[in-house]
């Protein structure tokens, strides 16, 4: 098979696999995917959320909203919603984007974050998606003029736009972090980590599945707890 003709077959076979995805997906009430994320359900109140699905796109998005505040003389601010965006390419790439949530007076630094372009299956992108809502949901509470973000939502889109690639006025940028950076460092960590908590680490396991295969009394379980140090709650002493 030519290379030509190799890059027909992938782009029919990944084309398969995008229409099985959106069946898929046209298959689902929004319902089944607001349940990925309780702080969902607050932004669907405030935005609605909808579900777009044609040949080439499949968009999860929130809505717009007034913002109820003045713009102009006798306009009303409005913000339109986030948007998580699958992109079927010509190539038969699926590329994944979240947009920001945007409005006349406050605008991300960026316009999209690219989170990746490869070859996925539809099995692949549907194991994704509720983690990807996480990441839409996070997105709209932070870059939302009224967003009610916590902690760990802050955490989350700043590391986003930390390793993923971005769209910043129509340009290309690469991002901040290099992924191998990120892979290095978590080997270097985890190294470290198993070095110093190896031996407990290893007992603590083997603990673990001696209690699941084999049932243990309450005692048994709460020395070898104690053996290693190791708090275990409704430990008190023996009857």
């Amino acid at each position: 098979m030519s290379r030509f003709g190799r890059s027909l077959w992938v782009f029919k076979k990944n084309k398969i696999e995008w229409e099985c995805l959106s069946d898929f997906i046209k298959s689902k009430d929004k319902d089944f995917f607001m349940k990925s994320d309780s702080r969902f359900v607050e932004l669907e109140k405030i935005f609605s959320f909808f579900i777009d699905v044609d040949d080439k796109t499949i968009c999860f998005r929130f809505g717009v909203r007034s913002a109820f505040r003045p713009k102009g003389k006798t306009g009303v601010l409005v913000e339109e919603g986030a948007q998580l965006v699958y992109s079927f390419g010509d190539t038969g790439d699926i590329a994944t984007f979240l947009y920001p949530v945007s409005s006349d007076s406050l605008k991300s630094k960026e316009d999209c974050l690219i989170v990746r372009v490869g070859n996925y299956t539809c099995h692949e992108i549907k194991r994704k998606i509720r983690h990807d809502l996480k990441k839409l949901c996070s997105y709209s509470h932070v870059t939302s003029i009224d967003g009610d973000s916590n902690f760990m939502e802050r955490i989350c889109v700043f590391v986003m736009r930390s390793i993923y690639s971005k769209n910043v006025e129509n340009k290309y940028v690469k991002p901040a972090i290099s992924k191998s950076f990120l892979s290095i460092l978590g080997i270097v960590s985890g190294a470290i980590l198993f070095k110093y908590l190896m031996p407990k680490s290893i007992i603590l396991a083997v603990l673990l599945i001696v209690i699941y295969l084999f049932p243990m009394k309450k005692n048994s379980i709460c020395g070898v707890a104690s053996f290693l140090s190791i708090p275990v709650s409704d430990c008190g002493a023996a009857p």
